[in-house]
């Protein structure tokens, strides 16, 4: 290398497996090792994928992929890692990559020299060039080609796992690492399953309304389980009950609405199976109620309330829980969610942060206090 290309670049050394087998060629061919501190971000890439392949295949394989293009530099009787080593000094990043792959995609070699010259994990190489050579992978090579500055490996390795209805740009951004994938792609399978209305069109399209402030996925998750028709379990009310109706998703949002709660931000609850909510619209009504899901399809009472999260009057209260029970619906023993009641429970030391329905002999207690 001239020495003035030397001055306009500092050593970026690196270590690991890859020093390792660099080691290995330094000893074969001394100097091999600086060489490849001064080199571009472009020919250390280039030389990264070619020391996994030594890791992968071994150095006798590798040398005979870089024979064919350097003959003079890796004849027979000349050591096998001396050979190695020479080939890839003098081949340009260009011939490396063809020697090692087999071939040069579009795009390729502009995708390693924006790895950073910083070696990736040996299986990313492979992976990274399958996703350009790959007629099929074509939509995840465009992804990475749109995206702005350094290519780091969970982003390769992102764009090469994600559904394809999250192939974006705007979502390859905020994945920040490959274990956020499979989490991200439980929850696109829960709105495909609750809102038979989103189409894969629509859900990729609508990836572009996310804004700046959006960190992640979240309220692109909420936006679209709030369009949601189905629920993700069997509700324990029949769908005819002429009191009770069952709440999903979209349903949720109506009834904040009229209710002026926060029954639309408990939308995600419902998704996860975690609580069902219901609607009294019998006598005495309207009412919301909460139900917990149990282990063994059973639902335990966790709240009853009026619109605007006013107390339920205690007489509605029973009778609702009366007929909740007949469909097996459970309600816990507890003090009324009165303030009362729990001024009450303050007296005993009792801090429970919600209640469950009135113990009738405790009920007897406030009201005879009252």
């Amino acid at each position: 290398m001239p020495d003035s290309a030397r001055q306009l670049r500092r050593p970026r050394p690196f270590n690991g497996s890859y020093l390792e087998t660099a080691c290995l060629l330094d000893a074969a061919c001394p100097g091999f090792i600086n060489r490849v501190f001064y080199a571009s971000h472009l020919r250390r890439a280039a030389i990264f994928s070619a020391l996994a392949e030594i890791k992968f295949d071994g150095v006798m394989d590798v040398a005979s992929r870089l024979r064919p293009p350097a003959p003079a530099l890796c004849y027979p009787d000349l050591d096998i890692w001396a050979q190695a080593a020479r080939a890839l000094l003098v081949l340009r990043a260009r011939e490396i990559v063809q020697a090692i792959h087999g071939s040069v995609p579009d795009g390729y070699l502009g995708l390693l020299a924006r790895t950073g010259g910083d070696p990736l994990p040996r299986g990313v190489y492979r992976l990274a060039h399958d996703l350009y050579a790959n007629p099929q992978h074509r939509a995840r090579a465009k992804l990475l080609r749109q995206m702005p500055g350094r290519i780091s490996a969970d982003m390769i390795e992102t764009a090469a796992r994600l559904h394809p209805i999250l192939l974006h740009q705007k979502v390859l951004h905020r994945v920040h690492a490959v274990g956020e994938v499979e989490p991200l792609h439980a929850a696109l399978a829960l709105v495909r399953a609750l809102v038979p209305r989103a189409s894969d069109e629509a859900l990729h399209r609508s990836l572009d309304g996310l804004r700046q402030s959006d960190k992640d996925l979240a309220r692109w998750t909420e936006c679209w389980l709030r369009r949601g028709t189905r629920m993700p379990f069997a509700p324990p009310i029949p769908a005819n009950d002429p009191d009770l109706r069952v709440l999903n998703g979209i349903e949720m949002v109506k009834l904040g609405r009229r209710f002026r709660n926060c029954a639309a931000d408990r939308v995600g609850h419902v998704a996860a199976g975690l609580r069902c909510y219901l609607e009294w619209v019998g006598d005495g009504g309207p009412a919301v109620i909460e139900l917990r899901r149990l282990t063994g399809g059973h639902f335990l009472v966790e709240d009853l309330r009026a619109p605007r999260n006013r107390d339920l009057d205690p007489d509605l209260a029973e009778r609702i829980r009366v007929k909740l029970s007949t469909f097996g619906v459970l309600s816990p023993i507890g003090v009324p969610p009165t303030i009362a009641g729990g001024a009450f429970l303050n007296l005993l030391g009792v801090w429970i942060g919600e209640e469950g329905e009135a113990d009738p002999f405790l009920t007897d207690l406030l009201r005879e206090a009252a």
